[in-house]
């Protein structure tokens, strides 16, 4: 199913006009959120490598008339943005992507503005939460979040060991027998980790999925295994609340990173 809204309809909102469709984003889509995620990346905004997620199950394209001075006049075919909606574990995850060259221009609260206003969050039948990840913290996500009262439900923080030479074997805090964490707040989003090297980079997930328990020999054995199968530095996922899996981390001489911070919304409400 696809739905356009016209320049006739969108009279009273200038800025955007939306397509709405089902299923996951169509090439150029996939164009623009490939070469906004790039950005994103070389900015420490990207999701961790080696995630996976399931397909979008809707999307709604973005187009805009706007311009600026680095951009030609342009028309209302513009596409400058896409937002898809898919399942999680336990909430709908929302994801937004905007074309860098539209970034802080006011397309990001109009489109959704205008899909709230449509309806498109609330699905017949569907009372689940909507939530969202902001990744490495940047600062306009959370902005836009907190315009639409959605509140921080979670943070993860990202913890890098530069090379083996840096590598110090942990040692156990004295007044814990172990570091753990319970709940499942990261669940929510439905990504799976890739326990393995990627492009020389070890990736792992420790606690953010649900309940787990770490204990100095648990690191040891997962980053030497990293390091012999070929990764040049290793990124551990850390849930924020989780301090003595953190301390562990630090024995072995991972440094803080970035955090990514867990959004959540009803999309029942609108403001």
């Amino acid at each position: 199913m696809t739905r356009v809204r016209t320049d006739d309809a969108a009279a009273d909102d200038p800025l955007v006009t939306l397509e709405f469709y089902d299923g996951p984003p169509r090439q150029t889509a996939r164009e623009l959120i490939a070469a906004a995620r790039a950005v994103d990346e070389e900015m420490s905004f990207a999701s961790q490598r080696g995630r996976r997620t399931a397909p979008a199950t809707s999307t709604v394209e973005v187009r805009t008339g706007l311009h600026r001075w680095s951009l030609p006049a342009a028309d209302r075919s513009r596409l400058a943005g896409v937002m898809t909606d898919r399942p999680g574990s336990s909430a709908r995850v929302l994801d937004v992507v905007i074309a860098p060259e539209y970034r802080s221009t006011g397309v990001a609260t109009a489109a959704i503005e205008r899909t709230r206003i449509e309806g498109w969050f609330a699905a017949p039948g569907v009372s689940d939460f909507v939530v969202a990840c902001a990744y490495g913290s940047h600062p306009a996500a959370l902005r836009l979040a907190r315009r639409f009262g959605a509140i921080t439900v979670g943070e993860r923080h990202h913890m890098v060991l530069p090379a083996m030479s840096a590598y110090r074997a942990p040692t156990a805090d004295t007044s814990h027998d172990s570091a753990s964490v319970s709940g499942d707040r990261w669940g929510a989003l439905a990504e799976r980790v890739v326990d393995d090297v990627v492009d020389g980079t070890g990736s792992i997930d420790l606690a953010c999925g649900g309940p787990a328990v770490h204990t100095p020999a648990t690191i040891h054995d997962a980053v030497t295994r990293l390091f012999a199968a070929g990764a040049t530095s290793i990124e551990a996922a850390v849930d924020g609340r989780d301090d003595e899996l953190i301390d562990l981390l630090r024995s072995a001489a991972f440094g803080h990173d970035r955090t990514d911070v867990l959004i959540q919304f009803d999309p029942r409400i609108t403001p």
